[in-house]
């Protein structure tokens, strides 16, 4: 469980470095009009979504000695790695900055999804037990905390440090690559015989199709997509805002970095309380619980003054408490899918659920990018200028108003949710 559990290590100091910086590199050192970063970041994530169900459906039709998912996540990872270095490399030397953040986004999310997905699909084999899966969950966040705790630790440096900006984020983007590819080479090989040992089935084409109406028509699957689509164009714009909001609201651009780590800790010592919530109350019940908090947290933030006090990091901590069981429980709940679609067509398309529950939460990264894009435009910021009191409002609101919308959302669709541990435990039995 560990051992799998560090894959998300690796997965998450690699996303995550591109959620938390990648637009306030391509408007404060690139240059770049905030609604051309959001667009590009927009392209290369619809990009994203579109290899999900194309490395989906080939991971289900073929098995290799690697077993199903291996030599995806073996090849992958140097690869991913490296172009998350070019990302901060390439294109503040390049005479199209545009042209070249583009590309490198291209190239790193395809080698991105070749080890994302597989890893996520994996869960459907490494356990079959709804609670285990639970407990396997909630492990994989607190991995994806370390990640994102290094990530605020580069922060430190990043946006404290010595010498030229651009050059501190390509340094960390080449720390970062490394430890991700020793963190997903030992997921793997931690899992590989529950990889090897798998069904070694090869679905036809109409099969996976048919495996794909089922999934569609179910309801409780239709509301796994759906959640998954609104967490990630919703909640992550507080994150992207965090740069923005310690620079020029807070006046202190070095409070970028604690400002990560306190809402990362606040995930991490919040991850095992979900996990016992969710064996107790289900997964969809705990998950509500979690956008309430999310809620309270957003306009705790709101309302609280501008000026690095108490309150201010107290909402930025329950608010990472609230993401350790947002992040965790989804991806907990969409194995339990798998076992549903199986149940009612006959056909286990494993990694096919996996690509289209990853692709409704890319897609919708990318809608949220686009839109801070353009409202941060419409607010009226200028990169590296003295920001006027409406945009600093501005600001706050973009952080927090599209995140409380987005939740409120997600706790409505859930209400509804049938897919209990019970009801699981038959359908696998």
């Amino acid at each position: 469980m560990v051992g799998y559990s560090s894959g998300n290590f690796g997965k998450n100091i690699l996303a995550n470095t591109l959620v938390y910086f990648v637009i306030f590199y391509a408007t404060d050192i690139l240059g770049l009009a905030p609604e051309t970063a959001g667009a590009i970041i927009l392209a290369a994530m619809l990009w994203d979504a579109a290899l999900d169900p194309v490395i989906g459906f080939a991971a289900d039709r073929f098995h290799t000695p690697f077993g199903k998912y291996g030599l995806y996540i073996l090849a992958g990872a140097p690869l991913a790695s490296l172009f998350l270095v070019l990302i901060f490399l390439l294109p503040a030397q390049s005479p199209d900055p545009a042209m070249a953040l583009l590309a490198t986004l291209f190239a790193f999310k395809f080698f991105y999804t070749l080890i994302d997905l597989p890893h996520n699909a994996l869960l459907a084999r490494v356990s079959h037990d709804s609670r285990e899966r639970g407990t396997i969950a909630t492990t994989r966040f607190v991995f994806s905390s370390l990640g994102s705790l290094s990530i605020a630790a580069g922060a430190y440096v990043i946006f404290d440090g010595e010498g030229g900006q651009a050059a501190r984020f390509a340094a960390f983007a080449a720390v970062a690559g490394l430890l991700s590819l020793a963190a997903m080479w030992t997921s793997w090989i931690s899992v590989a015989q529950a990889d090897r040992a798998g069904p070694a089935v090869h679905p036809s084409f109409a099969d996976l199709l048919r495996g794909l109406a089922a999934l569609l028509s179910n309801r409780e699957a239709r509301v796994v997509l759906i959640v998954c689509f609104l967490s990630g164009a919703s909640i992550p714009l507080f994150a992207r805002g965090l740069p923005y909001f310690a620079k020029y609201d807070l006046g202190a651009e070095n409070l970028v970095a604690p400002a990560l780590a306190v809402l990362v800790l606040g995930q991490a010592l919040a991850a095992p309380i979900w996990n016992r919530v969710s064996a107790r109350l289900e997964k969809a019940r705990a998950l509500v619980l979690a956008h309430g908090l999310a809620i309270a947290a957003l306009a705790i933030f709101f309302l609280a003054p501008s000026d690095g006090g108490p309150i201010l990091w107290t909402a930025i901590l329950c608010l990472g408490a609230a993401g350790g069981g947002m992040w965790s429980l989804i991806w907990a709940m969409a194995p339990d899918v798998v076992d549903l679609v199986e149940h009612e067509s006959g056909v286990r398309p494993e990694a096919v659920i996996i690509a289209l529950a990853s692709d409704a939460m890319k897609i919708g990264l990318a809608v949220g990018a686009l839109v801070f894009g353009f409202l941060l435009d419409a607010a009226g910021y200028q990169a590296g200028a003295v920001q006027s009191a409406g945009t600093l409002l501005g600001l706050k609101v973009i952080m927090t108003l599209p995140a409380v919308i987005g939740s409120g959302l997600v706790a409505v669709l859930l209400l509804g949710y049938s897919l209990s541990h019970d009801t699981h435990r038959r359908l696998w039995a």
